[in-house]
Formats: C-alpha cells, sequence, structure tokens
C-alpha cells in the first residue's frame, strides 16, 4: 500500500506541485510553509526502500520523505516558472560537489559498498531540497513561508509535548482527580512530635 502512495505522489502529485506552482506565486508560498512544516513529520511521512534493518548505521536503506517529494515539485516549479532567474549552482555548490566526490571514493573502497551509496542517496536528496531553498528565498523576496512553516511547527510540537505530559502524569496526581487534600501520615506526624529535641 505504501509503494503505491509513493508510486502515485512521485507520478502525480509532483507533476500537479510543479504545474501549479510554475503559474502562481500564492501557490509557491503555501508549499514552502508546507515544506517546511513537513520535515518535523519524520518517519511518519517517509518511506524506505531495501532496508537493511540489521546495519547500524545512520542509513539504512533509499529513504524517501514527503519532504523531498514536496521539493521535487517546488524545484520544478521554479524552473518552469516564467519569470524569475535561476541559481543553477548556488552558494557553496563547489565544496558540496567536492564533499559528494569524496563520499563516492570512500563508497567504492569501503567493505560493503551499498551501505555508501544509502549515504550518496542521501546527500543528493539534501542537495536537491538545498536547491529549492536557495532559490525560493532567493527570488520569491520574501521569507513569510518561511515563518509560517516554522510556527505550524511549533504549534504542533507543543500540542504533542502538552498531550503527552498529561498523559504520563498519574490520575491521583491530577488536580482535577482530587477533590479533598491528602491527609498526612499519623506515623510520620508522631515521628516528627516525638523527635528529640537539643538545646
Amino acid at each position: 500500500m505504501k509503494y503505491a502512495a509513493f508510486a502515485g505522489a512521485l507520478l502525480v502529485g509532483v507533476p500537479l506541485m510543479a504545474l501549479v506552482t510554475s503559474n502562481s506565486e500564492k501557490a509557491r508560498r503555501a508549499l514552502f510553509a508546507l515544506l517546511v512544516f513537513s520535515t518535523v513529520l519524520g518517519d511518519m511521512a517517509s518511506i524506505n526502500f531495501i532496508s537493511t534493518e540489521g546495519y547500524r548505521g545512520p542509513d539504512r536503506g533509499f529513504e524517501v520523505t514527503l519532504t523531498d517529494l514536496m521539493a521535487l515539485g517546488l524545484a520544478l516549479g521554479i524552473i518552469l516558472r516564467p519569470e524569475g532567474r535561476i541559481r543553477w549552482a548556488p552558494y557553496n555548490t563547489a565544496w558540496l560537489a567536492v564533499g559528494l566526490v569524496l563520499a563516492c571514493v570512500s563508497t567504492v573502497i569501503a567493505p560493503v559498498p551499498l551501505f555508501g551509496v544509502f549515504t550518496l542517496f542521501k546527500l543528493l536528496r539534501m542537495y536537491v531540497l538545498y536547491w529549492c531553498t536557495v532559490n525560493f528565498l532567493a527570488t520569491e523576496g520574501s521569507i513569510d513561508p518561511l515563518r509560517w512553516g516554522w510556527v505550524a511547527v511549533g504549534v504542533l510540537t507543543t500540542t504533542l509535548g502538552r498531550s503527552a505530559a498529561t498523559s504520563a502524569v498519574p490520575a491521583c496526581a491530577r488536580p482535577s482527580s482530587c477533590s479533598r487534600p491528602r491527609p498526612r501520615s499519623p506515623t510520620r506526624c508522631w515521628a516528627w512530635s516525638s523527635a528529640p529535641t537539643t538545646t
């Protein structure tokens, strides 16, 4: 089921996002705000191909997230839009390319190259996200969508944190479940009153 959902998002969702955002500034801003918000979803909105759960390294498969699909759709929309210039090689692209080459060399000489390919795939995903973010912020002239995404992330994490804290408190410790204060332990009261005093 999840593979069918991914195929539909890739074959239908990405082209649709590209088409809409290429013709609408408001759509680009809304999609970028959703992209920022999607980063907090983590494993809830991701799919992992060729998963190797027994491997304890940083990358255990070819993982694709909702953020990656949104970044790809928005990047295509930025390229296809009729107006605005594009930074094909954003700042630090050369250094990132050098790092990618070194990572490729390390993968070739690795004992299990497949594990290194997992990381190479993640580096490519990161660059697509970086390229999309730089071009959006450099050409749209507003960081409001970035703020909207941050606010949405803050609202979600605060809500989840408060609900988790409430569920972790025992029922007897909640003010609503205690109609009257607990009586003090008689043993503790006797031990306190009978304790010797020094002068």
